[in-house]
């Protein structure tokens, strides 16, 4: 097991049980049917993964068994990346509890951790470079988040870009070989560092969903990035 690509064999430690739960589905259920001949069903709520991982530190001393249990719950202070090698599988976390359960010596013993995340598949990219659409076939079972990176071969009044959001997403005053990053994970929209906000416009961040997606752009004098990470319920 890799904690923010950190093996925790370097803290002493190697899994002893994995439990990961598929994200749970919330239904808001409407009672004011009164009248109606068809209940109104409402868009069910999609949570996080909760897993459980138990722990086996085996330190061979009091000292070092206490900071190797510091150092594995240093990593996970802030939103963490774990990765099950034996699953092939990966999340971005955070750590919800965890509980010690020591040797009569205290210098071994097991750590249950359980964590809240998301699973996120290996990043792909995908390119479209002076053309007008193509189609990205995503694998997954979630709607994700994506970046978008725009470098004009020419300045640009406009762009129009449709299949990445419910509406076009358009980014004006584009400037030859500077790259615009749209940032469907962060939130943000940069070009060499700086706010380009002011100069788009859309109503949410790009995404894509699973299966087929089809991208058009308007004009075909840029190269586009498009990077993702594959999602799972």
């Amino acid at each position: 097991m890799l904690i923010n690509n950190i093996d925790i064999s370097k803290f002493n430690a190697r899994v002893l049980d994995v439990h990961i739960q598929n994200s749970s589905i919330s239904n808001i259920k409407n009672f004011n049917i009164k009248n109606k001949l068809v209940p109104l069903f409402l868009e069910s709520k999609v949570s996080l993964n909760s897993i459980t991982v138990i722990l086996l530190v085996n330190s061979l001393d009091k000292k070092q068994y206490y900071l190797d249990k510091s150092s594995l719950i240093k990593n996970m202070i802030d939103p963490f990346e774990i990765y099950f090698k034996d699953r092939d599988l990966r999340f971005k976390c955070i750590l919800d509890t965890h509980m010690d359960q020591p040797s009569l010596k205290q210098i071994r013993g097991k750590l249950q951790l359980t964590f809240i995340g998301y699973n996120k598949g290996n990043e792909i990219i995908e390119t479209i470079n002076r053309v007008k659409s193509k189609t990205i076939n995503v694998n997954g079972n979630l709607k994700t988040p994506c970046i978008v990176e725009i470098t004009p071969i020419i300045d640009m009044i406009d762009l129009t870009i449709t299949g990445l959001s419910e509406d076009p997403l358009i980014v004006r005053n584009l400037k030859g070989n500077k790259t615009i990053i749209i940032n469907g994970i962060e939130g943000t929209v940069l070009q060499e560092g700086e706010n380009k906000f002011a100069d788009t416009d859309m109503w949410e961040f790009p995404f894509l969903t699973p299966g087929q997606n089809n991208i058009t752009v308007n004009k075909n004098t840029c190269n586009i990035t498009i990077k993702y990470n594959p999602r799972f319920l």
